[in-house]
């Protein structure tokens, strides 16, 4: 059965607006959109970044989950933290394992998520996990990258360590 993304567009608009109005998550970048394309689409995702992540187009450093029928059917969203979908950080000879090692070796890290449920860090995915939803997914959403956001300072340290 082929389901309708409209509604979870919706609420991942909803949640990118109710974000972007908490003075702590003004510096995250929400990034939405359907895949493959908006015309034919096959699921819908979110991803949050921060500058300086080479997220621009989609392929950096992002935390994400998205909805396609597989998730529909088993009602439950994936949440998963993405380094990099490229060979290398643009503009430099880095690779996604120069990222990974240090911060799959970073206490502050390991202490912080191996306190989420049903989540784990790993060398492929460095941080998944998947929470069941029923009809609304934005107050999972929410929840999930509010516990994600403090990371983000440790990937910004990572990244200060390895690039020039």
């Amino acid at each position: 059965m082929k389901h309708d993304f409209a509604p979870y567009y919706t609420q991942f608009r909803n949640v990118e607006k109710d974000l972007k109005q908490q003075d702590s998550t003004r510096a995250w970048e929400i990034r939405i959109s359907y895949f493959p394309d908006e015309r034919n689409p096959e699921g819908i995702g979110i991803q949050f970044s921060k500058s300086g992540w080479f997220n621009e187009d989609g392929k950096g450093i992002h935390f994400e989950t998205w909805v396609t029928e597989k998730e529909i059917e088993s009602k439950k969203l994936k949440f998963v933290l993405h380094v990099l979908h490229q060979d290398f950080f643009p503009g430099t000879q880095k690779k996604a394992w120069d990222f990974l090692w240090p911060f799959l070796e970073d206490e502050a890290v390991i202490e912080y998520v191996s306190k989420w449920k049903g989540f784990k860090m790993g060398r492929s995915t460095p941080i998944k996990g998947e929470r069941k939803f029923n009809e609304s997914v934005g107050t999972i959403v929410v929840e999930e990258f509010s516990r994600f956001a403090p990371i983000g300072d440790r990937i910004d340290l990572v990244l200060k360590k390895i690039l020039p």
